[in-house]
């Protein structure tokens, strides 16, 4: 019981963190929590989605290598560049990302995959 309390609270705080459905914020826990060799197995659809698209908010650098290992280009561009992609976040959402995920920040900035597949080095300061 405790355990399903925990899922409740979490999916409560998504919901009021970004504003979607419950139903949308059980899909944002679910990408999140997945393994970085399980991201191969995600359907190209559900990568296209917003809570997806908002998973990768939390996810490490490891995740998105992996996104990049296992899918082609185009599908790899339509996660970051479309919705609610990495790339399409704005000042107040980075700040937020580098307070919360500041590994994924840094990855960003400092390594050549970050650097291509995030375009934050051209549009922010280095946190």
């Amino acid at each position: 019981m405790k355990k399903r309390q925990e899922i409740q609270d979490k999916i409560k705080n998504i919901v009021q963190e970004y504003g979607i459905s419950e139903d949308q914020a059980a899909g944002v826990l679910h990408a999140k929590e997945l393994k970085p060799r399980d991201i191969e197995k995600v359907a190209k659809d559900s990568l296209k989605s917003l809570p997806f698209q908002l998973a990768t908010q939390k996810m490490s650098s490891s995740h998105l290598q992996a996104l990049r290992n296992s899918f082609d280009e185009e599908t790899v561009h339509m996660v970051l560049e479309q919705g609610k992609g990495l790339n399409t976040i704005d000042q107040a959402d980075f700040k937020k990302i580098s307070k919360e995920n500041p590994r994924l920040a840094r990855w960003a900035f400092e390594t050549p995959a970050g650097r291509e597949m995030l375009n934050w080095s051209t549009r922010f300061q280095k946190p």
